[in-house]
């Protein structure tokens, strides 16, 4: 209780002394309102983003970018930043109903306001009354969203967690929230609605060049969830555009530190897998499909399609001389979950058991130098 306390103090803390001139920093929620079918297909994302260095943009709203040269002691001093919104609402995708710049900042008082002179922008506040709660609001010119998220003290998947991850090349610290709960009010081009239902969020203060990886977070209408994480090397990284290789290429990957788990339900009983693959297929469709599969150490394993329907993306772009810039790609896939198979336990997983699935798949490309 007193590390997921401390972990939650720290949505509000951004490492200020550790930032290098690759470094950027990010809170964000992704949220899956429960419907009919489980916790799909509806899903929403908002976030606070900003970045180290000058000429940066995102999704082409430029900023001056974050000042390197700080110290601890600057924790509470503003800088600029981005906020951005989009929200699938069942049957379109409205990318950009808030994509604004903005001046982050933090209070000592638990709260980070991000706004613009016309009032657009978002902030996140602690709350009361429920373990963990906190406040959002996040307001654009094409809608805004009023909710609050809460998690419980009786597992690591539904309370902030700290995770230091470094390597020769840099590193990050991460603050993830893997299950949480929502409620709110949330308005688009099609209209208002109130919804409620499960979440994620993420704080990372990532002090390395942005490089390539895929994530997956999929939940099913059991309250199960699944995430993997798989950090590669490949031909992607000089990729700029929306794009894709042939199939052979497009795996031809290294990858770097996966890792993968698995909760059940409302048990919490979570199992980590030891290998993980992700491997994108290309087809006649829209979008990539994408073939999961996860196995432990025991034998326990989990695979199954994940079949995009609609796709959002994030530009990262900076300036570097001249007519030469950096940029990073980082797409999110919504999905339907298809050909679900696996065994936890001993016990046999599908969908006809856990539900339907519907996730999120990041697969990113590029390199933000």
């Amino acid at each position: 209780m007193e590390d997921s306390n401390n972990a939650y103090d720290k949505i509000w803390y951004w490492y200020p002394q550790e930032l290098t001139r690759f470094s950027s920093i990010w809170w964000f929620f992704l949220l899956f309102p429960r419907q009919k079918e489980g916790y799909g297909p509806k899903q929403m994302m908002f976030s606070l983003i900003s970045r180290v260095g000058n000429h940066v943009s995102i999704n082409k709203v430029s900023h001056s970018g974050v000042e390197r040269s700080r110290g601890e002691e600057t924790l509470a001093d503003p800088f600029p930043g981005i906020s951005l919104g989009w929200y699938y609402d069942g049957h379109s995708m409205h990318q950009g109903i808030i994509k604004h710049p903005v001046t982050i900042q933090l209070t000592p008082y638990k709260a980070i306001y991000a706004w613009d002179d016309d009032g657009y922008g978002g902030e996140i506040v602690a709350g009361e009354g429920r373990p963990f709660a906190t406040t959002a609001f996040f307001r654009g010119e094409r809608g805004e969203a009023h909710f609050e998220v809460w998690g419980e003290t009786i597992s690591e998947m539904t309370s902030p967690a700290l995770f230091d991850r470094q390597s020769v090349f840099g590193g990050a610290n991460v603050l993830a929230w893997r299950h949480l709960s929502f409620e709110g009010e949330f308005s688009s081009p099609a209209g208002t609605e109130k919804l409620e239902g499960a979440g994620y969020f993420q704080r990372i203060c990532l002090n390395i060049m942005p490089f390539p990886w895929k994530w997956i977070l999929a939940r099913f209408a059991d309250g199960s969830f699944f995430s993997c994480f798989i950090p590669y090397l490949g031909p992607h990284l000089l990729r700029r555009g929306d794009w894709f290789f042939p199939d052979w290429v497009e795996n031809l990957t290294l990858p770097l530190q996966e890792s993968a788990y698995f909760c059940q339900g409302m048990s919490w009983r979570t199992v980590n897998f030891s290998e993980v693959s992700v491997n994108p297929i290309l087809s006649n469709a829209s979008y990539p499909h994408f073939l999961v599969s996860a196995t432990a150490e025991n034998g326990d394993f989990l695979r199954f399609r994940a079949v995009p329907y609609t796709h959002a993306q994030v530009l990262l772009e900076r300036r570097l001389f001249g007519p030469l810039s950096s940029m990073y790609n980082y797409n999110e896939y919504l999905f339907n979950i298809n050909e679900l198979t696996g065994s936890i336990d001993g016990k046999p997983i599908s969908s006809s058991l856990i539900g339907p699935g519907f996730g999120n798949c990041e697969y990113t490309w590029g390199l933000g130098v």
